[in-house]
């Protein structure tokens, strides 16, 4: 009676640590393809990005784009932003329409600077853009002010076989395909140095 009690005790605790593996299997974050600052945009960190109330984001719905809301935000972006074969860096990149909804004085950056190119045929692996979208149309709207600051991409390497460097280009904001639409409000973008090959 014992042995079977234990045995029982023992198929309890597997069932137990079962649930709860599938249970966090379930409530992984959903991840999106927008990228601020360093922080991959999330289901779990889509209501406040940055952690300090500056960023919002809401999904597509429907014939709708995503929605990113800015707020006084100071965004910096130095973190390799990857989506499939898309590489980048920037202070707010996404690779999927994106409407940017700007409330305040907001600012956002690339701090990436003197890439080392890798792959000649990539445009976003060699890309130091404030704001950068891959597919789709962007569209800027809202009653604040925006700076989109690029990079300074003077100083760039090759570690091709080749040593060929395509352009280093840097720049306030980059759209590859798609239109950007600007609507009721202030925006001011700058690039910094670029490199051609």
């Amino acid at each position: 009676m014992a042995e079977e009690y234990d045995t029982l005790q023992h198929l309890i605790q597997n069932v137990e640590a079962l649930l709860a593996v599938m249970y966090e299997m379930n409530t992984l974050a959903t991840e999106y393809p927008v990228m601020v600052g360093d922080v991959m945009v999330s289901d779990a960190n889509m209501d406040d990005v940055l952690g300090d109330g500056t960023v919002v984001f809401a999904p597509a719905a429907g014939s709708e784009p995503a929605i990113l809301t800015l707020t006084d935000a100071a965004i910096t972006g130095k973190k390799e932003f990857t989506s499939g074969d898309k590489h980048g860096y920037g202070g707010i990149v996404a690779a999927c329409p994106l409407k940017i909804v700007v409330n305040g004085t907001n600012q956002v950056s690339s701090s990436k600077t003197n890439i080392i190119k890798t792959n000649t045929n990539d445009y976003w692996s060699n890309s130091g853009i404030g704001m950068l979208t891959s597919t789709g149309n962007l569209e800027i709207a809202g009653d604040g002010v925006l700076i989109a600051t690029g990079g300074n991409n003077a100083n760039v390497s090759a570690t091709t076989t080749s040593g060929y460097i395509s352009d280093i280009i840097s720049a306030g904001i980059s759209l590859y395909g798609g239109n950007l639409t600007i609507s009721d409000v202030t925006v001011e973008a700058a690039g910094g140095k670029g490199k051609a090959g």
